[in-house]
């Protein structure tokens, strides 16, 4: 999932990503709540269970080629 901007909508859905260990591309530096999700993170986990790893960036183009070359990985 990749997370471009948003609200509390965006974060529940994030988390919810996370729940069921969809892989999570987040942009941040774009002024929208979702930027904030960086600081629940302990090493780049949302939580303790350590589910799946959050990659964050603040380049919009990298964030697309990560979520890009990852569905061409599970496909």
């Amino acid at each position: 999932m990749v997370i471009l901007s948003g609200g509390a909508g965006t974060i529940i859905e994030a988390f919810l990503a996370y729940i069921y260990a969809k892989p999570l591309r987040i942009l941040t530096g774009t002024g929208y709540p979702s930027d904030r999700l960086r600081e629940f993170c302990e090493d780049d986990y949302l939580d303790h269970r350590r589910v799946v790893k959050a990659w964050f960036t603040d380049d919009a183009v990298e964030a697309a080629e990560l979520a890009y070359s990852l569905g061409r990985v599970k496909s």
